[in-house]
Formats: structure tokens, sequence, C-alpha cells
């Protein structure tokens, strides 16, 4: 164990004995890159080129004795998590004399662009962050390298049974791993608020029975009371054609959105996917037990955070700003059962990964497989309490944390049991989105009927997803 291990553990009190950990000893850049040559020469021409690469690049910036390398990652945080990205920073640049990193925290509506600028200017960090619909953008443009090779010849660091195996699906190509996640969370999960349910005296959801869709509708009828400035709606979470759409919502009806994993084809049109739409929109339209956008936005704060919504649908790591507003005591429960008998929930999240013209890829690697390993995912993430970490081994110390929500156990076992990572991840995912949202829009306003919606939602995004179909062969996901 490394002296940032122990240091990150002792800040934390946790013992080494607690948790079973990997270790993270680096390993010798020269034997590394023997090795690799050696698989991938047979194996794959392409991660060749990229790993001779590499070894020219090593030979030409080997770092002196006693010199510094300075690393650039680019992060997105909110303003209240950097404080412990700059303490996990600190530990690391102390114990890694010859390496300091300098983190740079990015507004998230502008990373994106700034990303993407600097990639085509060359002006790109050594390191940087993705969420899971821009990676295959960075992974087509060559903005990013493999990481494969690292992966192959560090198993104390790749031990892959202990990674949610679903949260690698965004930054594979061609089977390679581009960027390593950290975080992998579901997104349909119950967020009640106590309180709401003490006072009309409804019982939690699932405490009495497995609540099924229709169980559901119904306690959300219940909970919906009072008017104006009192108003309280029972339920938050109306459908989008965003990337959950098919395992949160048309999963257990039968329906998809998109063809999965190729992203190539609609079929929301048709009646298994219209019939759960139509009864998603009855929540705002007939039932009135969802706020309108413009009922919402007479609340001073999100509805849910502000006690004026007893039930939403939210991710794990929805919980970080809940437990900062919410003043009434909450708690979260497994997603309903729909009307296969089943419950369903996607999952997304979140990674890291080195750039292509980094000169200090092995220096990249090192603060990777620290930042990455057990005991930087408990530092950053789960001993916070911000959760949904890739990692199983991470997941004890969330549960301990004192900012996770009572029930947190329940999202590891969603993620164990029924959420899937089937989102929308190509390169014209978010494209496929912005097309059909506003064509949904009228739905809900109640201006076309839900059928009428669909139907023209899958001749829009005709063109867009066929743009998929090159993508879908270059990356592999067809024979």
């Amino acid at each position: 164990m490394s002296m940032t291990r122990r240091k990150l553990l002792a800040y934390l009190g946790i013992g080494s004995a607690g948790i079973a950990l990997a270790a993270c000893q680096p390993k010798v850049v020269e034997k590394v890159v023997e090795k690799v040559v050696k698989e991938t020469v047979v194996v794959e021409k392409e991660v060749e080129k990229i790993v001779k690469e590499t070894v020219v690049v090593e030979k030409e910036v080997a770092a002196a004795a006693g010199e510094v390398v300075e690393i650039r990652c680019t992060h997105s945080w909110p303003a209240e998590l950097w404080p412990r990205q700059e303490q996990f920073d600190d530990t690391f640049n102390e114990e890694h004399p010859n390496i300091k990193v300098v983190g740079e925290n990015v507004v998230w509506g502008d990373y994106v662009p700034k990303l993407t600028a600097g990639a085509a200017a060359g002006t790109m960090p050594d390191l940087m962050y993705c969420q899971y619909a821009w990676a295959q953008n960075f992974i087509v443009g060559r903005t990013v390298i493999s990481l494969q090779p690292y992966l192959n010849n560090d198993p104390e660091f790749w031990g892959e049974e202990d990674f949610n195996p679903e949260s690698l699906k965004s930054y594979l190509f061609k089977g390679d791993l581009y960027f390593i996640p950290y975080d992998e969370g579901p997104t349909n999960m119950i967020y009640y608020n106590k309180r709401i349910f003490d006072e009309v005296g409804y019982p939690y959801p699932h405490s009495d029975k497995d609540w099924t869709y229709e169980d559901m509708l119904l306690a959300a009828k219940e909970l919906t009371f009072g008017e104006g400035n009192e108003r309280v709606w029972g339920w938050n979470g109306i459908p989008s054609m965003g990337g959950n759409l098919n395992m949160d919502y048309l999963a257990t009806w039968g329906g998809r959105f998109w063809s999965d994993p190729c992203e190539t084809e609609s079929f929301v049109h048709e009646k298994e996917a219209v019939e759960c739409l139509t009864w998603w929109a009855a929540f705002r339209l007939e039932h009135k037990v969802s706020p309108t956008p413009a009922e919402a936005e007479t609340v001073p704060g999100n509805p849910f955070g502000f006690g004026r919504i007893a039930m939403m649908r939210g991710a794990s790591w929805d919980n970080r700003w809940i437990h900062a507003n919410l003043k009434d005591p909450y708690d979260i429960a497994h997603a309903y059962i729909g009307p296969n008998g089943k419950r369903s929930s996607s999952s997304m999240g979140s990674g890291y990964g080195i750039t292509k013209d980094t000169p200090h890829r092995e220096q990249c690697w090192e603060y990777l497989r620290n930042y990455l390993s057990t005991e930087g995912q408990i530092f950053v993430w789960a001993a916070p309490g911000v959760g949904s970490t890739t990692r199983w081994s991470a997941y004890p110390a969330y549960f301990a944390s004192p900012l996770a929500p009572e029930s947190a156990e329940v999202f590891m076992e969603a993620l164990q049991d029924y959420a899937k990572h089937e989102i929308l991840d190509s390169p014209n995912g978010y494209e496929i989105t912005q097309t059909a949202n506003p064509i949904w829009d009228l739905a809900l306003l109640g201006e076309l009927s839900v059928q009428e919606v669909c139907d023209q939602i899958s001749e829009a995004v005709k063109p867009v997803m066929a743009k998929n179909a090159q993508w879908c062969e270059d990356a592999g996901l067809i024979e």
C-alpha cells in the first residue's frame, strides 16, 4: 500500500484491514511498453500503432532525476465538491514528488465547448473528465487514447470484477476502453418526503407491499393536495425524450424509443411505447399530480428540495443536492413494478481519460490508477455521500457516510438486479434528444395526441439516427 493510500484512509478514519483494497504500486514503464507491443502486434494493429507512438513519446520526455512533470486535469464539479478534489490532488502531489497535478474546474455548460475548442487548437489538458453522453464523440475524434494497454498490464489496478460492468459500456470502442468510469448510478429510484407521507397518513413506498405502477399513481393522487403556494404534488418525474427513456419508462411496457446499442431506428410510435407515454402524460394533463413547468417555476427552488413534492423519480447522485436543500426527512426506495411484472432503470455515469497530445502518458496513468482506485473512489465520492461509485468495493464507505440516505443500499441493489446502461450515448444521441423533445412537449401541452406526437418523432429523428450506422459498424457494435 502506498503512502498516498494510507493517508487518504487516515483522513477518513478507515483502516487498511476494513476494506479489501487493490494494490496501487506503479509499474516500470519499459517493462509495460515491451509487453504491450508483444501482445498488440498480433491482436490489434490500431492499438499497436498507438503503443509505438507512446514508446517514442516516453523516450522523448523521460524526466530527468529530480525533475517535476506537471500534468493538467480538467473536471466539472459543483463548487462544494471542489475542496475535496483539491485535497486529493495535494495528497497525490505530496506523495509523488516528481509529478505535479494541476486541477482545473470548468463550469458544466462551458465544458464541452471548451474541450472541443482545445482539441482543435492543440491545447487540451493531459487528463479530462467526460460524461457518458460525450464519450463517443471524443473517442471518434481521436481526442483521447485507448487505456487498454495500461489496463491489460496493470492487474493490481484493473480488478475488472470490482467494476460494475454496466459502467464501462459508453467508453468502449472496438473492445478497448478509452475512459475509466468513476460513477454509475441508477436513475429510476423513488425519493420520498417522509413528512408529507406522515401528514397524509400514507404508507411509505414498498413498506406495505411491493408497489406496482398503479399503486404509485394511486399514492400520487392521495398525496396531492392544497392550492396556490400551499400546493403539494404527489409525483415529479414526467418522461422526456432523453437518454433514460428506454429503461426508466418504456421497458416495463415492452416498448423502446431507440434500437440499442446502435441507435439507428426509432420505435417510439409503436403501440407499447404510445401506451406507456399516454399513461405518463395523464399525470399532468388528467390527474394533475405532477406540476407543469409554469407551476414548478412558482416554487422558490426545486419543488422536491423545497418540500412541495411527495415523491420524485431520481438518480443516486440527486441525493447530494437533496440532502443540502430539503429540510424534511426523506429516503429512497426501489423503482415501482411495471406492467410486465418487473422493475427497470437505466444507469449512467462519467469517467476520466488521457488525451492524445499529452507528452506525459505514464504520469497521467499513475494519477488515474490512484484517483480511480478503491481508496480514491472512497475519498472523493463514497465518503462524502456522493455515492454511485463504479467499484463495488467502495460502496461500504458510502453506506457508512452520514450524508447517504437511510436506505442507501437500494442504489447498489438496483445496479446489481435491474439497472441497465441502455442509454442514448451514440455520437448523435444529443441531437436525437434535441430533435424529439420539442415535439414531445406538444403532447404534454395537450395540443396533440401522444400517438400523433410519437409518429412525428419517429419521422423527425430518422435522418439523425441514420448517421449512427457508420459509427455502429466502426465501433464494433455489430458483426
